[in-house]
């Protein structure tokens, strides 16, 4: 049975990291290890995720050194065959990695994506939701199909093999915009095809204060919230 990491960078998260924690805690795909990094919080971010530590959910800190930093220290400590980033305000739906796992046929040079949406209250469930990515990219494709679409899709829809990241590389820890663009991006050239999955769910939280932070207090994501 394949294991996933679930990578989760966190600062300053109080208000979203729990519901956070429990979005992946609750995977209907069970062999999971979570891993928080909290990057030099300052409110009780890390005391709240400190409380889920478990043989499952393992909580480190990585003071002061950005979101980039924190996803690759995760990495580092991570054992999975496959690596799920999600970041410490948004949530992933129930079925999402097992989903996507069900059509991997373990095919490590094959990257996994799924649909995403928008949500500005703690309850997306109740919201109106268009789920991306751009309905040119609802099939399977190339690599440069992909990159040439120009929608690179938002950071937790991926679920990237570990062989994957070992070619493509770790993140930039020097870029303060775009991250997930720069990284996502030598991810897909590094693979042999690009599969997409309907049923595999990301609840993107915005228009709040993010939890995310680089050296310069500055977050990028895909999309710009």
């Amino acid at each position: 049975m394949f294991k996933v990491s679930v990578i989760i960078p966190s600062h300053n998260a109080e208000k979203y990291i729990e519901q956070t924690i429990l979005s992946a805690v609750n995977q209907t795909w069970k062999n999971i290890e979570i891993i928080v990094v909290d990057d030099g919080s300052v409110d009780k971010s890390y005391f709240i995720a400190k409380a889920f530590s478990s043989e499952r959910v393992k909580v480190y800190k990585n003071p002061g050194k950005g979101a980039c930093a924190a996803r690759n220290f995760g990495y580092m400590q991570s054992k999975g065959d496959l690596i799920q980033f999600l970041d410490a305000d948004d949530l992933l739906s129930p079925h999402k990695i097992e989903s996507q796992i069900r059509v991997w046929n373990n095919n490590e040079g094959v990257l996994l994506n799924g649909r995403w949406g928008r949500f500005y209250t703690n309850d997306p469930i109740k919201e109106n939701i268009l789920w991306g990515p751009d309905k040119s990219l609802q099939n399977d494709l190339q690599p440069l199909d992909w990159i040439l679409a120009n929608n690179m899709s938002q950071t937790a829809c991926w679920l990237t093999p570990r062989k994957l990241i070992e070619k493509a590389g770790l993140w930039n820890e020097s870029l303060l915009l775009n991250q997930d663009g720069e990284f996502f991006t030598r991810i897909v050239a590094n693979s042999s095809f690009v599969k997409f999955c309907n049923d595999a769910k990301v609840f993107y939280r915005s228009g709040l204060n993010s939890s995310i932070t680089s050296n310069q207090v500055i977050n990028s994501k895909v999309e710009s919230k």
